[in-house]
Parts: C-alpha cells; sequence; structure tokens
C-alpha cells in the first residue's frame, strides 16, 4: 500500500462506517414503512428517499464549495445521524416519509464530500487503487450493515418471531451509533480539505443525444436497483421470512453484483458492449422471471438454487449502471466526463423514483410484481440498445473505453476515476476525442 492510500485510508474507512450505519438505518426503516403502511407506502417511502438524493446530488456540491469538505461532512453526518434516532419519537406515516426524504439529502452531502476529499488527495498514479479499495469497503460496510439487522437476537439481545420481520427501537440507535462514529476518522484525517470545484452536469437532452443507449441504461438501472434494494423488506413479509432471512437474500444480491464486476471488466474489452448488455438484460430477464415463478411461500426449494438465483439476479442488476456509463464515455471528450456522470445520476435517480413508486404500488395488487417489473425494465433496456445497434455502428472493442465498478455514492466520485484522466499523445500534448 503506498504511503498517499495510507494517509486517506482513515477518510475510507470512516465512509465505510457511515456506509455500515446507513445501510442499517435504510433497511430498518423500510421495514418500518412496510409495517405501516403495505407495500404502497413502502414504494412511497423508497421514491421519497430517491427524491431527496437527487436533491442532495444537484444543490450539496453548492454547499462544499461554500463551507468545504469537513464542515459539510459534518452537518450532512449529523442531520442523518438525527433521522436514525427520530423514528423514535412519532409513530405515523407522514413523520416516516418526511424522514425518509431528508436521509437522501444527507446520504448524497455526506458521500459527495468525501468523495471530493479522495479526489483531491490522490494523483493519477493511485486513482484506480484508492477508487478499488473504496469500492471495496463501501460493499462490505453494505453487507455488514445488512448482517447487523439480520441478527438481532445476537448483537441486541432481543427475541424475534419465527417469521416475522421486526424493527426494534436498537436498531436505530445503533445506525445512530455507526453514523456518529464514522465522524471519528473522517474528522481526524490528515490534511485539509481541498477546495471543491462546481461541475456542470450535462442535461437530459444532451444525454440522449450522446448516447441514447447509455442515458436509458442510466434510468433503467435506477428502476431496476432501488427495486431491489427498497422492496425486498416487502417481499420477505410475502413469504413470511424472518429478519435473518430476508437479509440473506439482500446479502446475495450484494454478493453477486461484487462478484462480477471485475470479471466483466476483461469481458468488454474483447466484445461490442452493447452486444455484452443485452446478454447482461437477458440473464436479468431469466432471473427475474424464474424467481417470479418459483420463489413462493411454501415452495420448498433448495436454498443453494434460491441464492443462486437472487446472486444472479445482482450481478445482472449492478452491472447496468456502470456499463451505461462507459457506453456515454465512449462518445465523449474526457473533459466531459464528470459533468456526464452528474446527469447520470440525476437520471438514475428519475427512474429510481419511478420504480419505487410504480411497483410498490403493483405489489399492493401481488408482491411477484417486484420481479416482474424487474423482468421488464430489463427486456425494454435490451429493446432499445438492439434499436440503437441498427442505428449506429458502436466502436470497435479494442477501441472501448475501459470498464470500472463506480460505488452510487455522488457524482463526484467520477473525479477518482482513472478513465478522466485526459488521453495523451506520442508528444505528450492531449488527445481531443
Amino acid at each position: 500500500m503506498s504511503q498517499q492510500t495510507r494517509m486517506l485510508l482513515p477518510l475510507i474507512i470512516g465512509a465505510a462506517i457511515f456506509g455500515l450505519g446507513t445501510t442499517l438505518l435504510s433497511f430498518a426503516m423500510q421495514v418500518r414503512a412496510q409495517n405501516l403502511g403495505g407495500e404502497g407506502l413502502a414504494g412511497l417511502a423508497f421514491a421519497l428517499y430517491y427524491a431527496g438524493f437527487f436533491v442532495g446530488v444537484l444543490y450539496a456540491p453548492r454547499t462544499i464549495a461554500r463551507v468545504g469538505q469537513i464542515r459539510s461532512y459534518a452537518a450532512y453526518a449529523t442531520m442523518i445521524s438525527i433521522v436514525a434516532i427520530a423514528p423514535n419519537l412519532f409513530e405515523f406515516a407522514a413523520f416516516d416519509l418526511f424522514l425518509r426524504f431528508l436521509s437522501g439529502i444527507s446520504l448524497a452531502g455526506a458521500f459527495a464530500a468525501v468523495d471530493s476529499w479522495l479526489n483531491d488527495g490522490t494523483d493519477e498514479e493511485n486513482r484506480g487503487r484508492v477508487l478499488g479499495l473504496y469500492y471495496s469497503l463501501i460493499v462490505l460496510g453494505h453487507i455488514l450493515g445488512h448482517l447487523a439487522a439480520a441478527f438481532p437476537g445476537v448483537f441486541l439481545d432481543i427475541e424475534v418471531p419465527v417469521g416475522a420481520i421486526v424493527i426494534p427501537s436498537q436498531f436505530f440507535a445503533l445506525a445512530t451509533a455507526l453514523i456518529s462514529l464514522s465522524l471519528v476518522p473522517i474528522l481526524l484525517t490528515q490534511g485539509r480539505g481541498p477546495v471543491t470545484e462546481i461541475n456542470e452536469p450535462l442535461t437530459i437532452q444532451e444525454l440522449f443525444s450522446v448516447s441514447p443507449a447509455g442515458a436509458f441504461g442510466s434510468f433503467s438501472a435506477g428502476v431496476i436497483v432501488s427495486n431491489t434494494q427498497g422492496l425486498m423488506p416487502s417481499f420477505g413479509t410475502y413469504l413470511g421470512l424472518s429478519n435473518a432471512s430476508t437479509i440473506y437474500l439482500i446479502i446475495a444480491i450484494l454478493v453477486g453484483g461484487f462478484a462480477v464486476q471485475y470479471p466483466i471488466g476483461w469481458i468488454t474489452k474483447r466484445i461490442d458492449r452493447r452486444s455484452l448488455i443485452i446478454a447482461v438484460c437477458a440473464l436479468g430477464i431469466a432471473s427475474a422471471l424464474i424467481i417470479s415463478i418459483m420463489v413462493k411461500p411454501y415452495h420448498d426449494l433448495p436454498v443453494l438454487l434460491v441464492f443462486g438465483l437472487f446472486s444472479v439476479l445482482g450481478g445482472m442488476t449492478y452491472l447496468i449502471y456502470p456499463l451505461s456509463i462507459a457506453q456515454v464515455y465512449d462518445y465523449l471528450d474526457h473533459s466531459k466526463y464528470v459533468g456526464a456522470t452528474v446527469g447520470l445520476l440525476t437520471v438514475y435517480s428519475l427512474g429510481a423514483i419511478l420504480g419505487s413508486l410504480l411497483t410498490g404500488q403493483a405489489m399492493a395488487w401481488t408482491p411477484s410484481a417486484l420481479f416482474w417489473s424487474i423482468a421488464l425494465m430489463f427486456g425494454i433496456f435490451a429493446l432499445v440498445v438492439i434499436y440503437r445497434m441498427q442505428a449506429r455502428v458502436a466502436p470497435a472493442p479494442e477501441e472501448q473505453g475501459d470498464f470500472i465498478p463506480l460505488p452510487l455514492t455522488s457524482p463526484g466520485l467520477a473525479e477518482l476515476d482513472p478513465r478522466t484522466e485526459p488521453a495523451l499523445d506520442e508528444e505528450g500534448a492531449e488527445i481531443i476525442a
């Protein structure tokens, strides 16, 4: 590990702890919404979370530019810590919906502060290494956060009835403690926070003119990921699963999503990216439809088969967004990469809002609608890509840009992406695409 990476490690660890706490909080709040108002309220709650995330993506950089990374992170982390403890004060749906919206703003703002700090503290030689470590620890934080929710009897000495998903008040206290703990390594990191520049996003119209397939893929990813993240607790209730069993399925999705990222990076340099996207969509459709048909209450399926199906679905789910970014980057100059990522993340957020709302309402009619909607979105995206293959010739595989897995934290992370380094010719001059 380089000296630079070691200096940034406390910052990365703090962000991972923050991700652990907010993951536990998100699961707890989704289950709480499900228990308060069923699938419709759970879908609305997650849609409001992404509405807040959308606001945070657009406006957090201005806050950071005005007061700096350290103060911004402290403020946003404090806000989400308050959100984590507030559900113990009242128990009615409107209050929870407001908290969900506020948590989206706070999460986007906190990660925007950390991401821009990492960007400034990393030189070109170490960007890929730091990004890989950051991505891995963020995923680990998500997995551990779900595990904390899976074992209340172990962590909190609470008895959970078989076949019930419960959220004791201690869950929110634990989330608050973890979020507050994340402040310690971040605020004690050596060095001063950098000065942040505000990157204007590419508009939705500009993104669709550059790469309709990539822009629509970002929207599709928002729909699909929001469904798997936000509405799985509702599906667990339908199956009559306990906290632990529901969490195991979510972890299978996360592990599948993490496991496929690096092999895909090797594959994407050898075949046309749009053909790869179609293959990913086909596997996503197949796994989602099989789950919707076979995974029912009282069906005695082998455990490994169920986990395998959810892992495949997770792998395909978490490939759509980074593949869409790579698709857009293939047709842009390096100077526009960061602005494109800001725009793509806003498109992603719009897809997440719409997906959570519509799927939550559909699940009130039949819980299997969760996976029917995922299969439908994969299918529509595949049709868009097939149409675009007829309209424009893609770059040869060896001319395509690299595929790099990115955590969905903030658009500022695009500056840490090695692909944003300008391409140079043999004389060291920048090549304009």
